[in-house]
């Protein structure tokens, strides 16, 4: 196979059918022991890189950095992590629109140059990915022969990146049904053990209080000290019982029936609800496209959802350095989908903690339980949404993707 191909001649190597269908085959494979996407981004385009036999492959991530590039190797190894603004009306331009493009190094803009400054490329072959309508990551292949891409190649790469997009809209479908299970099974084990815990803390706490007028009545002063720290350690540990008991309503699932909701008019009156105590920290910005689809769900989960991510975005522009701080909430429709943005300027998520921030009782803010973000995840998937994070520029986005009312997945009747 040409897998391993290591670049170099006047054009990439025949493909046959056979090729073809064994890259599919391969590509199923990776994708299908996929958990997180940086799992398999890097044996991705390698395999790619080897198939077309170029000297260079990248792979940019658009919901990481606002648009960065995840992997990078061969000619364009050096631009591993670099960012770049992918809204850009001359980016736009190059990419031309959702197509596989060929590039010659006299057309690529300047901002697509700076980035691969020192890069040895002659011609460059780049495809865009897309999942569930939503964009995803774009795929870049490099060569040092001018005119080595073709119009066959061209074809070829676009084919093979939306069946890469297919097969991640699955298994991304997949994981998400994991996480819901997963969410319901924790909601399950904490309501389970929950009243045991507050039974015996409520025991616990009594005892000491029995203890404490005890030894205050028999004079046994040097025990008042070590009796307070441990009621009050007691004490912790019931609040501690009762936060679990909130995981656990969060996560169970609610079995309130769907509702069309107009996302325009859900916008206002959760503007309106909470614009005061926004403006109190940041200044407030809401565009709302005005072609945005319906989408069902359940209100309340919505609204719930909502106000967890417009708090921590408050909570975020509240501990940042004092500076001018914006909020902005952004509402626009993509293909079959509803997006929702919620944008700060305050303090960012640490690339250490990225991956932690949906986990229970996981929280870097004083005085912060840690449940916000979880209770707006879990909502998000029990309404056959997604809830991303990243950054754009100096900012955090919490974008939320909905399916449109056209495209709820429907249970299965067997």
């Amino acid at each position: 196979m040409y897998f391993n191909h290591t670049g170099g001649g006047a054009h990439p190597p025949e493909r046959t059918e056979a090729h073809i269908h064994a890259m599919y085959r391969k590509l199923f494979t990776l994708v299908k022991g996929m958990h997180e996407p940086s799992e398999i981004e890097e044996a991705l385009i390698i395999t790619l890189q080897g198939l077309m036999g170029a000297d260079g492959g990248g792979l940019c991530h658009i919901f990481d950095d606002g648009a960065r590039f995840m992997v990078a190797t061969g000619q364009v190894s050096h631009i591993k992590g670099a960012a770049f603004d992918l809204a850009s009306p001359r980016f736009s331009h190059f990419l031309n629109g959702n197509c596989a493009v060929i590039r010659t190094r006299e057309n690529v803009p300047p901002e697509v140059l700076q980035i691969v400054l020192n890069a040895r490329f002659e011609s460059m072959l780049v495809t865009p990915i897309a999942i569930n309508g939503m964009p995803y990551g774009l795929m870049g292949l490099v060569s040092n022969t001018p005119n080595y891409f073709e119009a066959r190649d061209c074809e070829c790469i676009y084919e093979i990146s939306r069946i890469l997009g297919m097969l991640f809209e699955h298994r991304v479908s997949e994981l998400v049904r994991n996480e819901r299970r997963h969410y319901e099974r924790l909601g399950q084990m904490c309501m389970s053990v929950v009243p045991g815990l507050q039974t015996a803390s409520s025991d616990l706490i009594q005892k000491f209080s029995q203890l404490r007028n005890s030894c205050a009545s028999e004079d046994c002063a040097h025990l008042e000290w070590p009796l307070e720290e441990a009621s009050a350690s007691v004490e912790h540990m019931s609040r501690r019982v009762q936060d679990l008991r909130t995981l656990g309503e969060i996560c169970l699932p609610r079995s309130r029936p769907f509702e069309s909701i107009d996302v325009g008019e859900f916008i206002a009156k959760l503007v309106a609800h909470e614009r005061v105590s926004i403006e109190r920290e940041a200044a407030l910005r809401v565009t709302v496209a005005e072609d945005m689809p319906k989408i069902m769900g359940d209100a309340r989960l919505l609204w719930d959802v909502m106000i967890e991510i417009l708090r921590n975005a408050v909570f975020a522009v509240r501990v940042a350095p004092a500076r001018a701080h914006e909020i902005r909430i952004y509402a626009y429709r993509r293909p079959n989908t509803a997006v929702i943005e919620v944008e700060d300027t305050g303090e960012g998520i640490e690339p250490a903690d990225s991956n932690r921030i949906y986990e229970p009782f996981f929280t870097t803010w004083q005085g912060c339980k840690g449940l916000g973000l979880v209770k707006a995840h879990n909502y998000a998937l029990q309404m056959h949404g997604n809830l991303y994070h990243f950054r754009r520029a100096a900012s955090t986005v919490f974008m939320l993707a909905f399916p449109d009312a056209q495209h709820v997945p429907q249970p299965e009747v067997f």
